[in-house]
């Protein structure tokens, strides 16, 4: 499998044109097919390729190719949906992580550093946004109430739901009023103090089951308001972390043959980076409100890296035992099927983190 990933890899990097084609053709797909590119990975081979044009050649070569591939995904944007804002979040949640995690690894060869700056980065950037909106819970219930309800809303009769998010009668949901009658006025809500509750817009009546579905996925997104800016930086942490060892990983194929093997098996946090997650987990569990919140995020991105460095230890296992690969097939298995997946993670996660202290590896003895 490996020659035929190094033939393909020749081939794409062969030249500065054709790296930037696949960059923004991979790229595209991810835009155009943003669900299921979830599932694929074309997020992470377009960011791969970027990452690794830049462990191979440098920073300037990175930029490059994001600039390049950027301006055709924005021109290609703007053609197909009116906007280049697809293409402006694509570059800057993808390319850019990509780019800057693969510069730092180029010059510290060590992924565990690069992971850590990284969470540090983003752990800063939620806590900024929490204290620049002041509750993000009301916030973020705001912003899906905005999107959802308009689509959601049943049309009565005689009209329908316009795009500026007005219903039939003057009632504007993007503004948080209610729905009156044509003509009628609705007054201005209420101030709401911080930390209060968001009530769910509800639709009009004459589509019960869509009214009820639209408020039960309300109700959900509610429920995690407090916390969803961390549940969106933890998925950009495993998806940036993803991204930048795909491109380790086609960088030790075309250089550096079982070089991605030995740094991933070795890979470590570093120590501060455990201590932190201590503080930030007393913090949870002591504190309610939104400094528990805030305490809430930072521990789920945390746990992702550690995590991350708990398969590491798995995988190093497995190599110094010499046990079959199938063990790790049916590791990957188990962490792709709900439920247990959330358990198997927990349980990686916890491995990951006291191996700081424990540290397992040291612990192996290969078989003779």
């Amino acid at each position: 499998m490996e020659k035929a990933v190094q033939r393909i890899l020749q081939r794409v990097m062969a030249t500065r044109l054709r790296a930037l084609g696949w960059t923004a053709i991979s790229g595209l797909l991810a835009m155009l097919f943003a669900p299921l590119s979830y599932v694929l990975g074309w997020q992470c081979v377009s960011g791969g390729l970027v990452g690794l044009a830049t462990l191979r050649q440098g920073p300037r070569e990175g930029a490059v190719l994001i600039a390049g591939a950027s301006v055709l995904l924005v021109i290609v944007s703007f053609a197909m949906f009116g906007s280049v804002a697809p293409a402006l979040a694509l570059g800057g949640f993808l390319w850019l992580p990509a780019w800057l995690m693969s510069a730092a690894l180029r010059v510290t060869s060590n992924p565990g550093w690069v992971l850590g700056g990284t969470a540090l980065v983003l752990g800063l950037a939620v806590l900024g946004f929490r204290l620049a909106v002041g509750d993000p819970g009301d916030w973020w219930t705001r912003f899906w109430q905005q999107r959802l309800v308009p689509a959601g809303v049943a049309a009565p009769e005689g009209g329908g739901v316009e795009r500026t998010g007005r219903v039939p009668g003057g009632a504007d949901l993007r503004a948080g009023e209610g729905i009156a009658p044509r003509g009628g006025r609705v007054p201005p809500p209420a101030p709401r103090g911080r930390g209060s509750r968001v009530d769910a817009p509800r639709a009009p009546s004459g589509d019960g089951e869509g009214r009820h579905l639209l408020e039960g996925i309300l109700q959900v997104l509610e429920t995690w308001a407090p916390i969803t800016t961390g549940i969106l930086g933890t998925g950009l942490l495993l998806l940036s972390a993803l991204t930048m060892f795909l491109a380790r990983w086609g960088h030790a194929i075309l250089d550096n043959p079982g070089g991605f093997g030995r740094e991933f098996r070795s890979l470590r946090l570093p120590l501060p980076a455990a201590y932190v997650t201590l503080a930030a987990g007393a913090l949870m569990m002591l504190s309610k409100g939104s400094a528990g919140q805030a305490a809430t995020e930072w521990v789920m991105m945390l746990l992702v890296l550690y995590l991350l460095q708990g398969l590491a230890i798995v995988h190093a296992l497995v190599h110094a035992l010499a046990l079959p690969r199938g063990w790790l097939v049916l590791l990957y298995v188990v962490l792709l099927l709900l439920p247990v997946s959330s358990i198997a993670a927990m349980v990686l996660a916890t491995i990951g983190f006291s191996d700081t202290w424990i540290r397992y590896r040291a612990r192996f003895r290969p078989r003779t």
